[in-house]
């Protein structure tokens, strides 16, 4: 009984996987990423979830620690959505595991929408620091 039940959940979360395509990968999406000196971000993916859009992604720096700044522009260019998000250490730390974030955004981008990612630490920006929404360089 116990290894049909443990079945069951196998599939379950398997099809779950299946229908979870990354829009970015399958080319849905274009990501530019505006980083600083001494910055890596990257790799991105991007999920539709419903009317809901999660995007996470790495970031590879000295200070990596600060925020991100997620901006979805339509195929004409226009803003359909935008947040700030910290990024964050794991929880289990180690070099090889770089900062991470992730954002929820509003929004069903239509195909050929881009992905406009920036970091900045708090140094850069103390707005990050005081978790206020996206500075007017995010646009």
């Amino acid at each position: 009984m116990l290894i049909r039940c443990f079945a069951a959940l196998a599939v379950m979360l398997s099809m779950s996987c299946v229908y979870r395509r990354d829009l970015v990968a399958g080319g849905a999406l274009q990501v530019e990423c505006r980083e600083a000196a001494g910055v890596t971000i990257g790799p991105i993916e991007a999920f539709q979830a419903g009317e809901s859009l999660l995007v996470k992604g790495y970031v590879k720096a000295r200070e990596p620690l600060g925020c991100v700044d997620v901006v979805v522009e339509g195929p004409e260019g226009d803003v359909l959505s935008r947040t700030r998000t910290p990024v964050v250490r794991h929880r289990h730390h180690r070099a090889g595991h770089p900062p991470v974030f992730e954002a929820w955004l509003r929004v069903e981008p239509p195909e050929s929408s881009r992905l406009l990612i920036t970091h900045a630490t708090y140094a850069d920006d103390p707005r990050c620091a005081a978790g206020e929404g996206p500075g007017p360089e995010a646009g």
